[in-house]
């Protein structure tokens, strides 16, 4: 399997995220001198300074940002989505609930249009793709309060 996802677009990713947080604030959570930091994600730097596994993760963590995680799974083949959420506030759990039947029934509707003309292009697929990790998604936070 050839890996489709490049060294510097997962450190754009990362420098995105920064950005939006604020380099100075991750820098200082990162208990790292901003320049450092700055260095590290800098994807056009010759020399540059090596961000290592541990600070990526921290960064992914602290700024919720996930693409850098989205582009290198994507790349090795796999697609990374949450396992589980938070448990629902009962408030809001039946029309979660009913959220969550909608969707599974225009999967349905989805796959049965497959099923009849064998034909299924790209947008498709992918349509349906998002359309069951939004399910996945929407239904993480009933299987974690089940727990």
């Amino acid at each position: 399997m050839a890996v489709t996802f490049t060294h510097d677009k997962v450190l754009e990713a990362l420098q995105a995220a920064a950005q939006q947080y604020g380099m100075k604030q991750l820098a200082a959570d990162l208990n790292k001198a901003p320049g450092t930091l700055y260095n590290e994600l800098n994807p056009f730097g010759g020399d540059r300074a090596k961000l290592g596994l541990e600070d990526a993760v921290k960064i992914m963590q602290l700024t919720g940002s996930h693409d850098a995680l989205r582009l290198i799974c994507g790349g090795l083949g796999h697609d990374p989505h949450p396992v589980c959420g938070e448990p629902v506030a009962e408030s809001g759990a039946y029309e979660q609930l009913a959220s969550v039947v909608t969707g599974v029934g225009r999967l349905a509707d989805g796959l049965k249009d497959f099923l009849e003309d064998g034909k299924l292009d790209k947008a498709e697929r992918l349509a349906l793709f998002e359309l069951a990790v939004s399910i996945h998604d929407q239904l993480a936070p009933f299987m974690a309060g089940e727990k």
